[in-house]
């Protein structure tokens, strides 16, 4: 019997999709980031804390961060001068954009689209632990929105648990 090249009786190639993953967007989310890290390995973590972490990544030109956040912690409390696309591979956040001077709240969970036009604020909270990718249309300039940001910061004094 032959083998594949490079892989010999009793052994098993490494998953490329971990098991879990429920629908295409997060299978396809999850190959795109893979691939880019073939093309990358050397990228390290970009941010790591309590929260979670941050990977940054470029494909076809465009680049990405992929974002792991652990239950009950905020991400983001800025905007931006271009739209801002997210996609939620894993889990469910709770979404607070600020939008003709009220704070509008959803829920948005794995294989949704969030998307957040230019110059909105916009703040996340992981209702679980939770991974989502995002990318800019447009060159990355971030502004920190103080209202959501200041939640951002006192967590990170004051973790929740």
């Amino acid at each position: 019997r032959r083998f594949p090249e490079g892989s010999e009786r009793g052994q098993r190639k490494p998953r490329l999709i971990p098991r879990g993953l429920k629908n295409r967007l997060e299978i396809e989310a999850v190959f795109c980031y893979h691939q880019s890290m073939k093309e990358t390995p050397q990228l390290p973590p970009v941010q790591t804390d309590q929260r979670g972490e941050i990977r940054r990544f470029s494909l076809q030109g465009t680049d990405f961060a992929a974002i792991s956040t652990k239950k009950g912690f905020y991400r983001g409390g800025d905007f931006h001068n271009v739209v801002q696309y997210i996609v939620v591979v894993r889990g469910e956040f709770e979404v607070t954009t600020r939008e003709n001077e009220r704070d509008v709240v959803t829920k948005k969970r794995a294989g949704e689209l969030i998307s957040f036009p230019p110059m909105v604020p916009h703040l996340l909270k992981a209702l679980t632990d939770s991974v989502f990718i995002e990318w800019l249309d447009g060159p990355f300039h971030v502004e920190k929105y103080p209202p959501y940001r200041k939640l951002v910061e006192e967590q990170l004094k004051n973790p929740p648990g």
